[in-house]
């Protein structure tokens, strides 16, 4: 399992590559497109739905953005 994890962090540490840009407007993009669906969202589930989803999103997006500073 422990190997698990470390191959794991190693792929979101190749993530951070230039390269993989896209990957990270993408991702940039939905989390918009998500907030926007929650700006008019009435029914609980629906609102629940989309702040999972956004959580999900932005910490994807946190793995694979490289850090600064």
């Amino acid at each position: 399992m422990h190997d698990n994890k470390q191959q794991i962090e190693a792929v979101f540490k190749r993530l951070r590559n230039l390269e993989f840009n896209p990957l990270r407007q993408a991702l940039e993009n939905q989390i918009e497109a998500e907030l926007n669906t929650l700006k008019t969202a009435s029914e609980p589930v629906v609102i629940y739905r989309v702040q999972g989803a956004v959580r999900a999103y932005e910490k994807l997006l946190e793995k694979v953005t490289e850090k600064r500073g």
